[in-house]
């Protein structure tokens, strides 16, 4: 009799073992899963933001670049550049 019961209460405990286990397990990957999403959100995007604005001005250094967007703001200002900086330029240093 004795033995049949420490069997069942054996089972009971590594059966609870398990499963807190596995619950541990779950909070592991969750916890990971909320850490690597935060990490790409702070970190990583601001990141590849800079790399396309730096890329941006490296191509086209005289574009003006809109802030909200890393797009530049008028077609006009990138011919005007292709066509004749220099007049550019001077119509730029007179309208300011």
């Amino acid at each position: 009799m004795l033995v049949l019961e420490s069997r069942q209460t054996g089972q009971a405990l590594a059966q609870r073992g398990l499963v807190t286990v596995l619950f541990m397990a779950f909070l592991l990957l969750y916890s990971n899963y909320l850490l690597v999403s935060l990490i790409d959100e702070e970190l990583v995007k601001p990141v590849v933001e800079m790399v396309e604005t730096v890329r941006g001005i490296a191509t086209n250094p005289m574009a003006k670049v809109c802030a909200d967007s890393l797009e530049t703001c008028s077609a006009e200002r990138e011919t005007s550049l292709k066509i004749c900086p220099r007049e550019f330029m001077k119509s730029i240093i007179t309208k300011s």
